[in-house]
């Protein structure tokens, strides 16, 4: 019965992440709402630092658990925190390899100036911008 009950909160937790996975993705960054934690953070700071929001996210995030390794040391960084930094490691090599292939693959490639020209005068509708503008009010 114990078993069951883990799994049973196991499963409401990933369907309570997703959820709010979903709501900072789909709400909160593409409308600009200033919420608490990392995401309303992230939307505060955007007009200042002009970054990708999943990337600002995921150091800010990053920074936080460092911090709280330093401030609160061995309690902070049990094996979860472990998995969590070798898991990013991962992720982190899986990213550096598909950067070093398209690196590879974009050193062997040349363009000329006259072709870039050439593309711009044939698909300049494509590179045009419609004049937007977006009130915002609290």
């Amino acid at each position: 019965m114990k078993e069951k009950n883990k799994w049973i909160s196991f499963i409401f937790i990933i369907i309570g992440n997703l959820l709010v996975a979903a709501s900072v993705s789909f709400f909160i960054l593409p409308n600009d709402i200033l919420t608490g934690g990392v995401a309303g953070v992230v939307v505060a700071l955007n007009p200042l630092i002009h970054m990708d929001s999943v990337l600002m996210i995921n150091i800010i995030t990053y920074a936080l658990f460092i911090l709280g390794a330093i401030l609160l040391g061995k309690g902070f960084t049990d094996i979860r925190m472990t998995r969590f930094f070798n898991s990013i490691g991962l992720f982190n090599k899986i990213k550096i390899l598909i950067q070093m292939t398209i690196n590879k693959v974009l050193s062997e490639v040349t363009i000329t100036d006259d072709e870039v020209k050439k593309f711009y005068d044939e698909n300049k509708a494509q590179f045009v911008e419609p004049a937007t503008a977006r009130a915002k009010h609290i």
